[in-house]
């Protein structure tokens, strides 16, 4: 019998003969690689899948995590819109950069390449939220680069928050690159502001003369920066352009670029807005309408009439056309600009359901939050029946809640919740309970300075300015060249007899509104309290006596500064026209006080005497209670002498 050989796999699978898995991974080389592909799946999947991979940069919050699958994603997506963007494809790019950088929110290259999209983009209006959501995270991962500054710039002004593309682009360093000044003017151009924008061109005639050459030059094909600069000249020259002619070929040619699909809703926008900055009511009406049968009227076009006639004095023209015509938001910002006029008019009601249905909308979420919690105090403080104020308090609370539960909206608005539940506690009566709140929001702080000076004039409103000041203070450097942020700090100052800041706050809002009655009578105020300027305190006090002659707190201020310059007999005068018994506790402790000083001024000690008896010290500020101190034992000296004199 003829022996069996076997191979070496064989007597290597006899060892595991009772093993059949392994035997049968030894003999059968199909089963081999099946097992071997199952293993490689297990193990892929387990690199692959597994979110373990840190997106964001240390520090970051909130902290993202992703996998190997989307970070290999991301690159594939990446590389689609790039070749998108060669051949033009934009709209697919769009998606293409939005899908890598969902799968990797950390990637700066997809945020950088995303908002370059945006800005060639041929509706770019369609993609507000997008572009205010990528802007932040740009700026956040980015550290405020300065070219991604310039980018963001552009795209917030096409899309029509320019605003927001004016605050970016007043932090990039100057001297500015020419494309910047270009998206600066027009930004400015859009929002509005033409003495700004005119002042502007003043400082850079180069760019002047650019805007002149627009009428000689072709009209642009498609819609990309100079074709956005050659269009706002053409809108600047056809409003405001010395030469009749001129302006007459600038609006033909401006007119002329509606029949390019590119450059047609940009035409048009900028037409209108035109008309809107020279408060011209029946042209902007005119093109409105044409906009609304053409199909092309949006919401900004009636926000922005609607302001107009608000401008003009004829709410109730506006409330007429809101009624009119049934506007639907189509995202957040709509929704924001449409609340805030109903805001302005007094459509509390109408608002606050507008913003309800998108204050979660991704994007614009802050602001709506503060027009809302800005409403719904107003609601809270005007509603006539207690139904309707309870239920905007209750809302208040509500809202506070879920301000706490939005991270970014924590991060970005800080301490304003605690403010809105201290402020629904307030209103309630429950003292105690607002206080606690609204001392953990000034531990919170606020960090955007026109909120933290509107919730501070609400706490100065309802008498706790002693939560108002960190607040006002902590942005003193952003807020320092508002006439309105020195008359609440001077509130402030007045309530809690803080007097600090006192007379550099008052001597700025005389510098801001030298013709302002609440200015001069605060700077005249301090200068007197510091017993600094005599003569010009003198001035203005006269100056606002002349105005005001009944008044007692200006009576008072005046007799004062008579008895700084040493005319004590003068004051004596007006002091005696004053019925004490009428004056708030305040007013009466700076009546006592210049009338001690005054009578002490005439030798009529014992006057003088009764007065000082009568001073609340508690209501005067800590520079008038030093003099006091430093002065009493002076004055008692003299007043013994003359007694002594008297009695001999």
């Amino acid at each position: 019998m003829e022996e069996v050989v076997l191979t070496r796999k064989e007597r290597l699978a006899e060892r595991f003969r009772n093993r059949p898995f392994l035997r049968l991974l030894i003999l059968s080389w199909p089963f081999r690689l099946a097992f071997l592909l199952f293993v490689g799946a297990v193990l892929g999947v387990g690199i692959l899948l597994p979110k373990i991979w840190r997106a964001t940069p240390p520090g970051f919050y909130p902290e993202i995590k992703i996998s190997l699958l989307d970070r290999l994603q991301c690159w594939s997506l990446k590389r689609n819109a790039r070749q998108a963007v060669e051949r033009k494809l934009y709209d697919h790019a769009l998606q293409a950069w939005r899908s890598a950088w969902a799968n990797n929110p950390g990637d700066l290259e997809a945020l950088r390449g995303l908002v370059k999209t945006l800005e060639n983009i041929e509706e770019p209006m369609k993609h507000v939220a997008l572009t205010i959501q990528a802007g932040k995270w740009l700026l956040r991962l980015g550290h405020t680069n300065a070219v991604d500054l310039v980018d963001l710039a552009r795209v917030y002004t096409r899309v029509g928050i320019t605003f927001r593309a004016i605050q970016l682009m007043e932090k990039v360093p100057k001297p500015w690159p020419e494309d910047l000044q270009r998206v600066y003017l027009i930004a400015l151009f859009k929002s509005g502001d033409i003495q700004t924008f005119q002042q502007f061109l003043e400082e850079h005639p180069e760019l002047k003369e650019q805007m002149k050459a627009v009428l000689d030059a072709p009209l642009p094909e498609r819609n990309d920066l100079n074709a956005e600069f050659a269009l706002v000249s053409l809108t600047y020259l056809a409003g405001y352009a010395e030469d009749f002619a001129v302006r007459r070929e600038a609006l033909m040619k401006l007119r002329s670029a509606r029949d390019n699909i590119s450059t047609e809703t940009l035409a048009y926008d900028l037409e209108f807005i035109l008309y809107i900055i020279k408060r011209d009511v029946n042209r902007s009406q005119q093109l409105l309408d044409e906009l609304v049968r053409l199909g092309r009227a949006r919401v900004a076009h009636h926000v922005m009439f609607w302001n107009l006639l608000i401008a003009e004095g004829r709410r109730k023209e506006a409330e007429r056309w809101i009624k009119k015509v049934n506007l639907v938001p189509t995202n957040a910002w709509e929704a924001y600009q449409l609340a805030k006029v109903y805001t302005i008019l007094g459509l509390l009601d109408k608002a606050n359901q507008l913003l309800r249905s998108y204050g979660r909308s991704v994007g614009w979420v802050i602001e709506s939050l503060i027009l809302r919690g800005e409403l719904l105090v107003q609601k809270a403080t005007l509603s006539g029946s207690d139904e309707d104020r309870k239920n905007a308090l209750d809302q208040l609370r509500d809202m506070a809640l879920e301000l706490r539960m939005v991270p970014e909206a924590q991060e970005k608005l800080g301490g304003y919740s605690y403010f809105l539940e201290g402020y629904a506690s307030w209103e309630s009566g429950a003292k105690m309970a607002a206080r606690q709140a609204f001392q953990s929001m000034v531990e919170e702080g606020i960090s955007d300075p026109r909120l933290a000076f509107t919730v501070a004039k609400h706490l100065i409103q309802i008498g706790v300015a002693e939560y108002a000041e960190p607040l006002l203070l902590a942005h003193r450097k952003e807020l320092w060249d508002a006439a309105e942020y020195h008359k609440e700090l001077l509130k402030c100052a007045y309530q809690l007899k803080h007097d600090s800041y006192l007379l550099d706050s008052a001597k700025k809002l005389y510098e801001l509104a030298p013709n302002d009655p609440v200015a001069i009578n605060n700077y005249a105020a301090a200068l007197m309290l510091f017993r600094e300027k005599p003569t010009l305190a003198m001035r203005l006090a006269f100056e606002l006596y002349n105005r005001y002659p009944t008044d007692p707190a200006v009576i008072i201020n005046y007799a004062t500064a008579l008895v700084r310059n040493g005319r004590a007999k003068e004051a004596k005068l007006l002091f005696e026209e004053i019925v004490v018994d009428k004056l708030p506790l305040t007013d009466a402790a700076q009546y006592y006080l210049i009338g001690f000083e005054m009578y002490w001024m005439l030798q009529d000690y014992d006057r003088a005497r009764y007065c000082l008896h009568h001073i609340d010290q508690s209501l005067l500020y800590p520079v008038q209670r030093k003099w006091l101190e430093d002065n009493l034992t002076r004055f008692e000296a003299e007043a013994a002498r003359a007694e002594a004199v008297s009695t001999s």
